[in-house]
């Protein structure tokens, strides 16, 4: 490695974003209101209950995004809640 690993730094501001306190308003929501033709997709569109900085997340919004621009009546699958599941506390205690 020291012979032929070559390093560059560099610097990344919005690196900390994913673990700032939030507030509901920071994010836009996937489909704004009174809008038809556009959506916002991945980690820094708002939608309910789940958790940034998953490929989960990302994919939660565009399935949002899609079902309601084209009035699809189906709903995006629900984010696993473990934290209220008897047996996952049981686990990790």
């Amino acid at each position: 490695a020291k012979n032929s690993c070559i390093t560059r730094p560099c610097a990344m501001p919005f690196v900390t974003a994913f673990f700032m306190p939030r507030t509901k308003g920071d994010r836009p929501q996937v489909v704004p209101e009174h809008v038809s033709n556009f959506a916002f997709l991945g980690q820094f569109a708002e939608t309910v209950r789940d958790t940034i900085f998953t490929t989960e997340y990302s994919v939660r919004t565009a399935m949002e995004a899609v079902y309601q621009l084209l009035d699809v009546e189906r709903g995006v699958p629900e984010v696993w809640g473990s934290v209220y599941d008897v047996r996952e506390l049981l686990k990790a205690t």
